[in-house]
């Protein structure tokens, strides 16, 4: 959900401003994270923040009780 609301805040966030004609680059007045970074490369980044919650989220909280866990010898 974390990486949902950072990527749809992204292409909002880069929806919201016009583009700028090639040889007119002077005149881009948009932010550098939306100017500088590719799209490819914020998906790398929203991959690092994805991985980095998740592991919080995992330290942060207890592990599950182990009648909701079920192993191959119970079947």
């Amino acid at each position: 959900m974390v990486g949902l609301a950072v990527g749809v805040v992204r292409f909002v966030w880069e929806s919201a401003y016009a583009r700028v004609p090639c040889g007119h680059e002077e005149e881009d007045m948009r932010p550098s994270i939306i100017k500088d970074v590719h799209y490819l490369h914020f998906g790398i980044i929203l991959f690092a923040i994805v991985f980095f919650v998740t592991v919080v989220i995992s330290l942060a909280t207890q592990p599950i009780d182990d009648v909701y866990v079920s192993s191959s010898r119970n079947i």
